[in-house]
């Protein structure tokens, strides 16, 4: 008969629902720890216990390349690149019609020297009214997407490297009662 941990998905929700969370900073919580739980299982056991975690560790760490988390910012990132290429080029063209559209209302042949040179200070103008407004939306547009992606993906990797540090506690301490309980044997 297997024991009720050896089914269990997730050994390490199993064991700190059964004895608590381990303070990895906290001597004493992992004295408590390894006693507890060397009372209730054999070494045999804890070897088992140990190899599950370890495999476990081990399919975390291999399935870190193909992780969900990856492949949404990857997706999410390449989205907003293309939608901030599509903006530029819609702004620029935006720019250029009206800087066309002034040229056409006044054809530049028929015009003295000090009307060319107005239209073509307007035409200055616009252009540089129309970068300036491009380079402020594209600010405030790329802040408002790279921002909240930035603050996800380190919200994502925060919680998976804490996720990894809690299992290499528990494989750690489970190989000390292992070692202990071969000491105790030897």
């Amino acid at each position: 008969m297997n024991p009720e941990y050896y089914n269990n998905k997730n050994i390490i929700k199993y064991l700190e629902g059964n004895f608590g969370k381990v303070n990895a900073k906290s001597d004493i919580s992992i004295n408590n720890f390894k006693r507890s739980i060397k009372l209730k299982y054999s070494k045999e056991r804890l070897q088992e216990i140990h190899r599950k975690i370890t495999l476990h560790n081990l399919r975390m760490e291999l399935s870190a390349d193909m992780n969900m988390v990856h492949i949404i910012l990857g997706s999410f990132l390449a989205g907003l690149i293309t939608m901030f290429i599509t903006y530029i080029t819609i702004s620029i063209n935006q720019v250029y019609f009206m800087a066309d559209k002034q040229l056409s209302i006044n054809p530049i042949e028929k015009l003295t020297e000090e009307e060319k040179t107005k239209v073509l200070d307007d035409i200055s103008g616009i252009l540089q009214e129309g970068t300036a407004q491009l380079m402020s939306m594209g600010m405030i547009f790329i802040l408002s997407f790279l921002i909240p992606l930035i603050i996800t993906a380190l919200i994502l990797v925060f919680i998976q490297t804490k996720r990894m540090y809690t299992r290499r506690v528990f494989e750690m301490i489970i190989k000390e009662c292992v070692e202990e309980s071969e000491v105790v044997e030897g």
